[in-house]
């Protein structure tokens, strides 16, 4: 072939397509060699399979079957976390709301051709059991009154520039808001340390000595939950004989002869209640009359945060139980 020119200028031309053509046959080859299995049935994925499908039925043995439950409230079964409106909403409109993405979706590609086919189709983030709306930003509501003053001020300044004989002074001697600010913070009214207030009353330093041995302890519970955290407990149930109990039964001495347990409750017109918005709230999550239901370890003060949680968690609490 090298002693003829054009062999060579022939070989040229049509090698590289020979190559090609020989390396997609034998990709192609390849390829129907392999296994055509679903993706799906590999044995990591198949034992994931397997373990998610004990674990729920641990869950219809322990707690029943939580499908014939009836309620207004959306429910996770295995974090028993209650979801917010906005999820319930918007998993019972995900129907109609992917019918119409999808008539949108034929008419405008389709039907009218005014969308390319190959336009990437623009994702939408509804609200799921793993995608919840964000709680609000503690300094937003702050920053929206700060703007808002600033505004304000701006505007009346202005104004008083056109009126030269009025006295400034008199002019920023009156509130802009309705509330004082220096009392209240965007319709709440402030909180302090209560500490503080220890400085204003005139009390001798002089230590008791008439009671030194006690004979009846008053525990504040909702305290006391927060104090003793669930560290080895998996479940309600667990957290009362493993922790709260124990606890319990090392405050008894010689001397005391009795516990008493207090519990507090929020009342709508408490000044607690203002503490407690302030602070902000948990996720909702449900415990159950029997108790067996996993602990939040990791959210403890999160759960904790809920009024709701607390209510049906000391509810649990009875007296029998301790």
């Amino acid at each position: 072939m090298y002693d003829d020119a054009d062999a060579i200028a022939l070989y040229m031309l049509a090698g590289p397509e020979s190559v090609r053509l020989i390396d997609q046959f034998e990709s192609v080859q390849t390829m129907c060699n392999q296994s055509s299995a679903h993706h799906e049935e590999s044995p990591s994925l198949q034992r994931r399979f397997i373990a998610d499908v004990r674990k729920f039925m641990e869950v219809l043995r322990d707690r029943g079957n939580p499908f014939v439950e009836t309620g207004h409230d959306l429910v996770s079964i295995d974090t028993n976390v209650v979801m917010v409106d906005e999820v319930t909403k918007s998993l019972c409109q995900m129907g109609t709301f992917g019918k119409s993405l999808h008539d949108d979706y034929v008419q405008s590609r389709v039907l009218e051709a005014s969308v390319s086919i190959s336009d990437t189709i623009k994702r939408n983030n509804a609200y799921t059991f793993a995608n919840c709306p964000d709680s609000r930003s503690k300094h937003s509501g702050k920053v929206g009154v700060l703007k808002k003053d600033t505004a304000l001020v701006t505007q009346l300044f202005l104004s008083l520039q056109s009126r030269p004989d009025e006295n400034i002074s008199d002019f920023f001697r009156y509130e802009n808001q309705r509330e004082p600010p220096s009392l209240a913070d965007r319709g709440r009214l402030r909180s302090g340390t209560k500490s503080d207030i220890l400085k204003c009353l005139a009390v001798p330093n002089t230590a008791c000595t008439d009671a030194r041995d006690v004979t009846v302890q008053v525990l504040d519970m909702p305290a006391l939950v927060h104090i003793v955290r669930p560290t080895h407990a998996t479940t309600f149930n667990d957290y009362v004989s493993m922790h709260l109990v124990p606890y319990l039964t090392s405050n008894l001495s010689p001397s005391v002869e009795r516990i008493d347990a207090v519990w507090d409750v929020y009342p709508d017109d408490s000044l607690k209640l203002q503490t407690q918005l302030r602070r902000g709230s948990g996720p909702r999550t449900r415990i159950g009359q029997d108790g067996r239901s996993n602990i939040p370890t990791r959210d403890w003060q999160k759960y904790l945060a809920n009024t709701e949680n607390k209510k049906e968690f000391f509810f649990i609490l009875q007296p029998e139980t301790l």
